[in-house]
């Protein structure tokens, strides 16, 4: 039992965190072999600190791995029930984007791995730039979300505190311009 049980186990997680994240937009992750249960599924980065994790395993296990693409699983305990529980931290990260929590179960005398993946939505925040007239009072829609008002300063720029959710890169300002919100392409 461990964290992270050899290379066998750690190698195709990255070609199921690509694939298995759009199977399972839930809280509840079930395979045949376990079941992923997390008390939140959309994190707030930079605000919310931590979720919790369940695996229920449906038979008893020899090993298992659990592991997050970009954030942190930590406080794995495991009960004699076949119940796993660990706390996930998010990345450090402030852009929006999808993590994947996987687990890999073997068993006693069975060559492969069973996986059940869940995905956690992380929410970025920060400031987005504006564009209009000095002292005009703006606002920004982020996916169907308005922030602001806020009035620009003497050369016409406004920043207003903004969330973004995964998949997301543009808003629409008061003027009904689009503003690029600057975020990378893609999680590094």
């Amino acid at each position: 039992m461990g964290f992270l049980s050899g290379s066998k186990l750690i190698a195709p997680f990255y070609a199921l965190f690509i694939i298995l994240f759009f199977f399972s937009p839930d809280l509840l992750a079930v395979q045949k072999d376990a079941i992923i249960s997390l008390s939140t599924n959309k994190i707030v980065l930079g605000r919310d600190e931590s979720i919790k994790v369940t695996v229920k395993l449906r038979k008893t296990a020899s090993d298992f791995s659990l592991m997050a693409a970009y954030g942190k699983i930590e406080n794995i305990t495991r009960s004699d029930n076949g119940t796993i529980e660990a706390t996930y931290y998010p990345p450090k990260r402030f852009y929006p984007g999808v993590d994947i929590i996987a687990a890999g179960i073997e068993y006693e005398n069975t060559p492969e791995i069973k996986w059940v993946c869940a995905p956690v939505f992380l929410t970025g925040q920060g400031k987005a730039t504006i564009k209009t007239e000095p002292g005009a009072e703006t606002y920004i829609i982020i996916a169907n979300d308005r922030f602001g008002p806020v009035t620009a300063d003497s050369s016409g720029i406004a920043l207003v505190d903004v969330m973004v959710p995964p998949f997301v890169n543009v808003g629409i300002d008061a003027n009904g311009n689009i503003v690029d919100l600057n975020l990378p392409n893609s999680p590094n």
